[in-house]
């Protein structure tokens, strides 16, 4: 599936799958089949479908309703949640690391620009890391 939003293109078959999962079968009015992608810049997307009675169902009509498929970009930290409730933990792990076991982390909030933002992202997921991960190795390497 290709989809273009905000002028960037999302193409399943040019992304790499990092894992999936869903609920019923086709015949199942409510089942739907979501897909994590990895583009080769770093970015992440959702790749869904279901049925009409799925939250991927959209109206066609008075009373009438269909499924569909959606593309949905991803932050890396979205993805990270995503696969933390969706995916086995090897696939977690193998996608974004080992988590740490104890409180030996913090969670910082920083304001940083738009444009440092977006290429902070985009070397992070280059490199294969979380931001967090390019974060720490930055500080740690001065």
């Amino acid at each position: 599936m290709k989809s273009i939003i905000n002028n960037i293109m999302y193409n399943t078959d040019t992304a790499t799958e990092i894992g999936g999962n869903g609920y019923g079968t086709p015949n199942d009015f409510r089942h739907f089949y979501e897909r994590l992608y990895k583009k080769s810049n770093g970015e992440y997307f959702l790749c869904g479908e279901g049925g009409p009675l799925s939250k991927y169902g959209i109206s066609i009509g008075t009373n009438e309703t269909s499924g569909s498929e959606k593309i949905t970009p991803m932050t890396t930290d979205e993805a990270r949640d995503w696969a933390e409730k969706n995916l086995d933990a090897d696939d977690y792990i193998d996608e974004f690391g080992v988590p740490p076991e104890s409180g030996d982390h913090v969670t910082i909030t920083a304001s940083i620009s738009t444009a440092v933002y977006d290429k902070l992202i985009h070397i992070a997921g280059s490199k294969g890391v979380t931001v967090s991960d390019y974060v720490e190795r930055l500080v740690m390497q001065s």
